[in-house]
């Protein structure tokens, strides 16, 4: 059967509980924070099923043997995917919320502090416009996105009235710019910069 894992939110962290068929009634379960966008193992519990038969506590070298190596290698995996996924929802969100200029000002603030200085250089009033369009195009990508298409630069490509070259061309811009998060290899969407770590704060065990 191997190993059964869910993952839990608990306020800005997650928590990946791990049950392997080899260690049958053991339970762990490993939390991880995001700490400089990179996904930081901060706690750890092992304990016995509560549901367990005769249950009884642990011994330490019980706990030594077990492959926690193994454990929190799979975690972090899915503790990631978690992060991911709250991330671009709650991205998707936000940016539905903010308008074009907020999401400048927050990307590209110099840009903004330019125009609004210079509001008659035409240069700078171009790059503005330039940074408005790639805003929608992500925008527009994240619609597609959630709504299951399977191709967003072809939609992009019609709405915008631009070869499908040239709406993938606006795609890599954004994601440059900063507009949409990078993509992983030929998967359609965007996912958070989440480095793998091995640091661990706050270690605990319980028996």
């Amino acid at each position: 059967m191997g190993l059964k894992i869910r993952v839990r939110q608990e306020g800005d962290e997650h928590v990946a509980v791990i049950r392997d068929s080899e260690h049958a009634g053991v339970e762990a379960a490993f939390t991880y924070s995001l700490v400089e966008n990179t996904v930081s193992l901060i706690g750890v519990t092992v304990q016995l099923r509560a549901r367990t038969k005769n249950r009884r506590a642990l011994t330490i070298t019980e706990v030594r043997d077990l492959p926690m190596a193994r454990w929190e290698q799979a975690a972090r995996g899915h503790a990631a995917a978690a992060f991911n996924a709250a991330f671009r929802k709650g991205m998707a969100r936000t940016m539905r919320q903010m308008s074009d200029r907020e999401i400048i000002a927050r990307v590209q603030p110099e840009l903004l502090e330019d125009a609004n200085a210079r509001p008659n250089d035409g240069r700078v009033q171009r790059s503005l416009n330039a940074a408005k369009r790639l805003v929608r195009v992500a925008q527009l990508y994240r619609e597609c996105v959630h709504a299951g298409v399977p191709n967003p630069a072809d939609t992009i490509a019609e709405r915008f009235n631009v070869s499908p070259s040239t709406a993938r061309a606006l795609i890599f811009r954004a994601r440059k710019k900063g507009y949409l998060g990078p993509a992983t290899g030929t998967t359609t969407g965007e996912q958070m910069q989440l480095e793998p770590s091995n640091k661990r704060r706050g270690k605990r065990r319980r028996t």
